[in-house]
């Protein structure tokens, strides 16, 4: 008894750290529309027809700003043992640095790409379980 509570609670106290696994990312990235340096952000939704909850988004943010990038792959880099994808392509004045995420709720993906010396798109995907389950379900 005193070894499956013991247990419990150690799992309890680590569920935040997984939680937190992608919380740097997405602290930089709520950060980067404010930002002065972004040019453009487009984004694109999808809700379930029946709750009108979100269950796919896609943001895109084209930025200039050098030292918002050094900090996304940072936190890139940071987040990879977490990750369940890591990928990263350098070449001479191009980038590429894609993560991805998939617990228990959500998928998540992003993706850094440079091009040229001062311009950076980075791309945020989510998706929720209920999206998951019902692409599943039609295969």
């Amino acid at each position: 008894m005193a070894r499956t509570l013991f247990i419990s609670l150690i799992l309890i106290l680590l569920s935040p750290l997984a939680l937190r696994a992608q919380g740097s990312l997405a602290n930089i990235v709520e950060s980067i529309e404010e930002n002065k340096q972004v040019s453009n952000v487009m984004y694109r939704e999808k809700r379930d027809p029946v709750t009108r909850k979100v269950v796919r988004s896609t943001r895109l943010i084209v930025f200039s700003d050098a030292k918002l990038a050094k900090r996304l792959v940072s936190a890139i880099k940071k987040e990879r043992p977490n990750a369940v994808n890591y990928q990263v392509s350098n070449e001479n004045n191009s980038s590429i640095y894609c993560i991805e995420f998939n617990d228990t709720k959500d998928y998540s993906r992003y993706s850094l790409i440079q091009e040229g010396k001062e311009r950076w798109t980075l791309s945020v995907e989510t998706v929720s379980t209920p999206a998951i389950s019902r692409l599943k379900q039609k295969k």
